[in-house]
């Protein structure tokens, strides 16, 4: 038990992260190890149930249990010898007065074998505590059960009655018409009269989480009924036959028994398929991933026409520069070559001036025009970098977008609907939490199901070269918290147009 305990705190600091867990839940399964009819000498017999069950999560931890299952139960005893005593009324004695006698059989060779089956409804509370790839679960609660069919096979090797007499004092035996006599190798058979049972359910193991929306249970149960099932009590396992005193009556050993309590102890296996919203809602992300997206693409656009209006005026500036030095340029060296040529120089300085204006003016318009189709470049790469911009907050077991990654994905449909030239590839990412295969499969349905979603919503198939896995061999952040891995469970686009 301390073990026991020592398992559930280690596993609580050790594992936060779970799959989501479904709403509803469909469980089919059975049950085998110990399920007996428990009395005084009976032995333990082995048993079994098959169910299928429905469980109702109210929250990723708590939920209820109900269904339907056929209970098998076996017991078996052998006594020797076994002594069978009862109060008769033998007739032939009634005339000449009391007429009582203690009937009693002695037994050798003694065995009988008990079946029954009981169609039982569960009714139990179910608490899971989520690990990495499943849940430590433990349910308890009730199960009523109504008897569906029972049976005894009984033989004793040999028996010998007697009677004494009320009236004689005497032990009475040899007198086969009055029923006391010895009998050899006799068989009976026949059904239990049993009741309505009501027991206790308890049960405890671990659910492995196969892929999204089916589970794996596994664990030990234990049963025990609460309430006395037999109908009859203080029967003898032979009774006098009043009618034929010489054929003896043989009765069930469960009847002789002062009660009858079911009992079952096991392991059970079933398999759940979930169905309906996930109660375990995806992580929400930061401040930033759920920013809207236009938003960031304006504060770029803003940013990018800072910059550009900056560098048109670096620019200009630099120009004005550069036709000053040349002209200046152009005066020195018509200086230096002739002093009395200063008009022609001046005019040669004019003409230059003109001339460096003018082709200050050409260089202007390209810069224009070089400035508008950048500004258009701009524009694009903006829409480029937003489109690209990963998808995430997705849970550990989520594979369908949720209504974050449905605004994220739709903020990019918008942008994509702009730019229909573009072509990409989407790609599924996962965290470092299960195995290859399992997060293989998890990055492929991310995937494949943005990819259907973005299609319903304007997409056109042809645009979309692909989809793949990625697995959890590219994450933006390393895999060290909660946070973390919840950026890494993301879906990205990635535009192959140049």
């Amino acid at each position: 038990m301390k073990n026991f305990l020592f398992l559930m705190v280690f596993s609580a600091i050790s594992f936060i992260v779970s799959p989501a867990q479904n709403k509803h839940e469909v469980l089919i399964g059975g049950g085998a190890g110990l399920s007996t009819l428990r009395y005084e000498e009976s032995k333990f017999g082995f048993g079994g149930n098959v169910n299928l069950g429905y469980a109702y999560n109210f929250s990723e931890r708590w939920a209820l249990f109900t269904g339907v299952e056929f209970d098998f139960l076996n017991a078996k005893t052998g006594a020797n010898p076994v002594l069978s005593s009862e109060l008769i009324h033998v007739q032939a004695y009634a005339p000449i007065g009391d007429d009582r006698f203690d009937y009693n059989a002695a037994m050798q060779g003694f065995s009988e074998k008990q079946k029954a089956s009981y169609l039982s409804i569960p009714v139990m509370a179910r608490y899971r505590f989520p690990l990495s790839k499943g849940a430590i679960y433990a349910k308890g609660g009730m199960k009523l059960g109504i008897p569906m069919c029972s049976s005894f096979d009984q033989h004793i090797d040999q028996y010998t009655t007697t009677g004494f007499s009320y009236l004689t004092h005497l032990t009475h035996q040899d007198e086969p018409e009055y029923g006391f006599s010895t009998y050899n190798d006799q068989h009976a058979d026949g059904s239990l009269d049993l009741k309505f049972n009501v027991a206790l359910a308890l049960e405890a193991g671990y659910a492995w989480h196969i892929a999204d929306r089916h589970n794996l249970y596994t664990g030990v149960y234990f049963d025990y009924g609460l309430n006395n099932v037999a109908s009859a009590e203080n029967a003898p396992v032979v009774s006098y036959n009043a009618t034929k005193p010489s054929q003896p009556v043989q009765n069930s050993i469960t009847a002789a028994s002062s009660g009858i309590h079911t009992m079952a102890l096991g392991v059970m296996l079933r398999y759940s398929l979930g169905f309906g919203h996930t109660t375990k809602k995806a992580e929400p992300a930061s401040p930033a991933d759920v920013m809207p997206l236009q938003a960031r693409n304006d504060g770029q656009q803003n940013g990018l026409a800072h910059g550009n209006n900056q560098n048109q005026g670096d620019g200009q500036g630099q120009g004005a520069g550069q036709q000053g030095g040349n002209t200046s340029g152009q005066g020195q060296d018509q200086g230096k070559g002739q002093r009395v040529g200063d008009g022609s120089a001046n005019q040669g300085d004019g003409q230059g001036q003109a001339t460096a204006q003018q082709d200050g003016n050409t260089s202007g318009q390209g810069q224009a025009n070089s400035q508008g189709n950048g500004q258009k470049d701009s524009a694009e790469n903006a829409a480029r970098r937003s489109i690209e911009e990963p998808v995430t907050g997705y849970g550990v077991s989520q594979a369908t977008p949720g209504k974050t990654q449905k605004q994220e994905l739709n903020d990019r449909i918008a942008l994509l609907k702009q730019y229909p030239e573009l072509q990409f590839y989407i790609y599924g990412h996962t965290c470092s939490l299960g195995d290859d295969a399992i997060n293989e499969l998890m990055g492929q349905l991310r995937a494949d199901r943005a990819k259907a979603y973005m299609i319903q919503n304007g997409i056109a198939e042809d645009r979309i070269l692909g989809t793949a896995s990625k697995r959890d061999t590219e994450p933006l952040v390393p895999n060290t918290s909660i946070e973390n891995r919840r950026k890494n469970r993301r879906v990205e686009i990635k535009i192959v147009n140049e």
